[in-house]
Parts: structure tokens; sequence; C-alpha cells
């Protein structure tokens, strides 16, 4: 299996790796939506992307709506990690069809389980 980080921090992404290899998965990261698009043109064994809500450039929400319209991704669980002021912005991403989110700081173990959560 195959996640894709989508976070600006280099912090997130090296946790989510860490934790994601641990449970046998393989991941590819970007720092922003505008480069985890180009990460998704070029590798079609991605089977969830992660990303952050709040990024330059193209933000999570952003990156949520052009996956769902293309018809290559749609079909890509989307998890959404958020802070908690982003409450709005969460909602927004679960009614555009968001497969579940992550609250901002999260452990190894909450993140195993909402990856479990979704991929079943």
């Amino acid at each position: 299996m195959k996640l894709l980080c989508v976070d600006d921090s280099g912090m997130v992404r090296t946790i989510v790796t860490k934790t994601m290899k641990e449970i046998g998965w393989e991941v590819v990261t970007a720092g922003s939506g505008v480069e985890a698009l180009a990460k998704l043109e070029g590798d079609t064994d991605i089977k969830l992307i992660s990303t952050d809500i709040n990024m330059p450039e193209m933000d999570g929400v952003q990156l949520l709506e052009k996956v769902k319209a293309d018809d290559r991704f749609k079909n890509i669980p989307v998890m959404m990690l958020t802070s908690h002021s982003d409450s709005s912005m969460t909602e927004q991403a679960m009614k555009m069809g968001a497969s579940g989110y992550l609250s901002k700081p999260f452990t190894a173990d909450q993140l195993k389980e909402k990856v479990k959560a979704i991929i079943g």
C-alpha cells in the first residue's frame, strides 16, 4: 500500500512517514497541494492521501477538490490533517468527500487507527 503525505511541515511528513512504514506502507511526500498533484500524475499506486488543510500555494481543501474532480484520482480516499482552529474547513472538506480527518497533534497510534478505519 502507498500513501501520499501532503504537508508543508517537514516534521509532520517525517512523523507520518515513520508511522506508516511501521505498518508496512510505502510513503511518497509532497510539501504542497501543487507538488501533490504532480506526484499523483506520476504514480498510479497511491491508495490513500493524507493532507494538511493549511498550506501555501494550494491548501488541502483545494487539493481535495481537484482530486475528487479528476476521474483518475476521485476514488482515492483523502484524510485531512487539521489543527483545532480549522473546524469550518474540516466540515467543508467532509462535505466535499474527504474520508476522514485527524486533529493535530496526533499520536502514531491515532494515525494507524484512522488509516485502518478509512482503508479497512
